[in-house]
């Protein structure tokens, strides 16, 4: 009889660790019902909602399986492949697979944002907005594309996702952030498309630049790096917000959800440090008591859950678990592979659970059972060929010298590539050298001229209204128009299929010509206005080089890309 008592005082036992514990080993103790306190705040503007104490309830922390960090000190165990299936890439240990794949072809290759409900996934990759089936597997789908038509007007590039509860009333769903600004609602009961946000109006410059989307219930936010703010929104009701660090290179936003507070976390890097780090803003404020206390390189992407805050650093090669309150470093874990993106949603008993999408493949960990290998060929989201924003073509690329001598790329956000250009409602292309006018222009490497517009004509002004006119009604920039935009131009040919454009141009030196071959640092034009609204004014107004570099005519540097992996390769790819 005493042996019975015992069994099933140990079954409920394990039952209640079951429900309200975690046995994972990163898991955090329980915290203080302590309120937070704010030391050290700057005033700002902040959003009119009031704060409540956090949940105390200890989430499982993903992924499987981690090392935890004793004393700070940072005890990472690496995670060893396991062949398996036909993914291009190894698994996680104790975790489960879905395989896209197809020959030579691919489904999605670099993924920049994921977000899940534990029964679907979303991801965003090469601009496209897949869905996939985390539950019965089967073939991705594909939602919206480039060029989709939401309220009559074309999606220009998805660049980040969020989900907002569907249960809360209307307008919620899943939310796409356009890099033009504005945000799209799929309703998942409906299927219908909307348009959550309106941002691109066609201005007389280019203005705001939202890169990083969340959210909190029917929350909106989101975070902009031009003027540097964090914004809450509510589509039809009014906007609040709050100012951000001036002098660092915003990454990412993540905010706490199911909480009535403002807990926003933002993921930057300082403009002359290799290093970043994350600031907790409450209520607007900055957090003080927030202290990550490990060294962040290559930042990607955070996410939050109830208890802890998730960082994917190290170009996509490590996995962070921080303690949500003071930033404690719980838990870590690296890849021996990079890591593309991840999603965290809850489980039944509250607790984070983490999804994983690297090359082609979507990682289930604790889900060891799932292996499923998908066929793609014939279905809308496959690919044949090479992807032009497949970050493996990019590691082929020579390096540079400056275009200009002496001048390296802009910190400004809205001068690298893919940031948007309001007043043709498109997006750059390319990165912006401010200089005089009439500063010599050099060939960045070896190449041969495949273009130089010497019979180049300065246009009559009503040209420039009608590209713009022509933008506004269609609700994009046209090829021919962003010809128009470029002004004088010279493109090169260079080694392994890269071909660098410069734009704006004053002149071109005679011995440019179609077929010449150009040297490292031969002086090819000068700097000029051409083909910029500023030369409607004067032939010095706004007077800067516009440089470009394409994989071909694929694709160019940037494309698809996070902006702070665009970045990171412009600092890596010109020789000082």
């Amino acid at each position: 009889m005493k042996n019975i008592i015992w069994i099933i005082g140990f079954i409920l036992a394990l039952l209640f660790c079951f429900s309200g514990c975690s046995t994972n080993s990163a898991s955090s103790p329980l915290l203080p019902d302590n309120p937070v306190i704010i030391a050290n705040a700057k005033p700002t503007v902040a959003p009119t909602i009031t704060p409540i104490q956090l949940a105390t309830s200890a989430p499982a922390i993903a992924p499987v399986p981690t090392t935890v960090a004793e004393s700070g000190v940072e005890n990472v165990e690496e995670i060893e492949p396991q062949a398996a299936l036909n993914c291009p890439q190894p698994e996680l240990v104790q975790a489960g697979r879905l395989c896209f794949v197809g020959g030579g072809g691919e489904t999605f290759v670099h993924p920049v944002s994921m977000v899940s409900n534990g029964q679907m996934g979303w991801l965003i990759d090469g601009g496209r907005v897949l869905q996939i089936d985390l539950v019965n597997g089967g073939p991705s789908t594909v939602l919206i594309v480039p060029g989709t038509l939401i309220e009559d007007e074309p999606v220009q590039e998805p660049l980040d996702l969020a989900l907002v509860d569907l249960a809360s009333g209307p307008n919620n769903g899943l939310l796409v952030l356009d890099r033009v600004g504005d945000v799209y609602l799929h309703d998942l009961t409906t299927g219908v498309w909307s348009r959550d946000r309106y941002a691109r109006p066609i201005g007389q410059t280019s203005s705001h630049y939202y890169l990083a989307l969340s959210s909190n219930g029917s929350d909106r936010y989101l975070l902009e790096a031009s003027y540097r703010y964090g914004v809450r929104y509510l589509p039809n009701e009014g906007e609040t917000g709050w100012s951000v660090d001036e002098d660092s290179v915003l990454v990412d936003l993540a905010v706490l959800r199911g909480s009535a507070a403002a807990f926003a976390y933002i993921l930057q890097r300082p403009i002359d440090s290799p290093n970043a780090e994350i600031l907790r803003y409450v209520q607007g404020q900055v957090d003080g008591n927030f202290r990550p206390n490990i060294t962040i390189t290559q930042p990607r992407e955070i996410q939050v859950g109830p208890r802890a805050v998730y960082l994917l650093d190290r170009g996509g090669l490590r996995l962070s678990v921080l303690n949500n309150e003071n930033g404690t470093l719980l838990s870590q874990t690296e890849f021996q592979f990079p890591i593309s993106t991840f999603a965290l949603y809850l489980d039944e008993f509250g607790s984070s659970v983490g999804i994983y999408a690297g090359r082609n493949t979507i990682y289930l960990p604790g889900k060891p059972e799932i292996q499923q290998e998908i066929d793609m060929v014939g279905q809308p989201a496959f690919m044949s060929g090479t992807a032009p924003y497949d970050p493996q073509i990019w590691d082929t690329i020579p390096q540079l010298i400056l275009p200009l001598e002496n001048l390296p790329p802009d910190a400004r956000e809205l001068r690298l590539p893919g940031a948007p250009r309001h007043y043709r409602q498109g997006i750059h292309e390319g990165m912006d050298f401010y200089w005089g006018p009439g500063r010599q222009i050099r060939a960045v490497a070896a190449g041969t001229v495949i273009r130089a517009m010497h019979d180049y004509q300065e246009p009559w002004p009503e040209l420039f209204s009608f590209y713009r006119g022509q933008a506004a009604l269609q609700g994009q920039t046209t090829d021919e128009g962003l010809d128009f935009f470029r002004g004088r131009q010279i493109w090169l040919q260079h080694e392994n299929g890269f071909v660098s454009r410069h734009a704006h141009l004053s002149s071109i030196d005679p011995n440019v010509f179609v077929g010449a071959q150009v040297t490292t640092g031969q002086i090819i034009g000068r700097v000029g206005n051409s083909g910029s609204p500023g030369s409607l004014d004067g032939p010095d107004v706004d007077s800067h080089l516009h440089f470009e570099i394409w994989y071909g005519d694929a694709g160019y540097l940037g494309q698809y890309w996070r902006p702070i992996e665009t970045r990171e390769l412009i600092e890596a790819l010109f020789i000082p």
